[in-house]
């Protein structure tokens, strides 16, 4: 009877545990990685895209001043961030959009998100789009409101710079879902 000896068994173990894991890393990184950073890159108003693996899936787009676009506002250029990742990388993933924003721009979005979540808890969202719009010019910042079923984006700009948000609601239902 033969005896079977551990150290070589582990190191065959060990090697082709390395060579898998080497084949996944590279498998993700030119077959899903690499061209979803090159797709991505392609949408008007995306400056830069950064994909982090671990410790969660996590797509970071800095954007540009998007509203400047012909037909492209961030409601669009999100909708197609979003339907590019989850066909590449599911559904499981978080979008972080940066924007250029500063001190200022972020304190005057700050005051104007209480009409933005007013309008969402009672439904009035033409009424709030307009309250929004209309607060935000008395600021001297060009505001953008848009809907879809699902969430609602907001675009501010102020001299060179702009600030993104988008919040999840319920429609029918009342409220923003956090």
């Amino acid at each position: 009877m033969s005896r079977v000896r551990i150290v070589p068994v582990l190191v065959i173990a060990i090697v082709t545990l390395g060579i898998l894991f080497g084949a996944w890393q590279g498998y993700q990184q030119y077959r899903l990685i690499a061209p979803l950073q090159a797709e991505l890159s392609k949408i008007p108003g995306v400056e830069s895209v950064t994909i982090n693996r671990s410790p969660s899936d996590t797509v970071v787009i800095q954007l540009g001043p998007v509203q400047t676009l012909v037909n492209h506002d961030l409601q669009s250029t999100y909708n197609e961030i979003q339907n590019d990742v989850i066909g590449t990388l599911g559904s499981g993933e978080s979008i972080i959009l940066k924007d250029k924003s500063d001190q200022t721009l972020t304190l005057d979005y700050e005051s104007l998100q209480p009409i933005i979540f007013e309008g969402l808890n009672h439904g009035t969202y033409t009424q709030m789009i307009a309250n929004v719009e209309k607060a935000a010019a008395k600021e001297g910042i060009q505001a953008r409101v848009t809907m879809d079923y699902h969430n609602i984006y907001i675009q501010l700009q102020q001299g060179s710079h702009y600030l993104y948000d988008f919040h999840a609601y319920r429609l029918g239902q009342g409220g923003a879902v956090q």
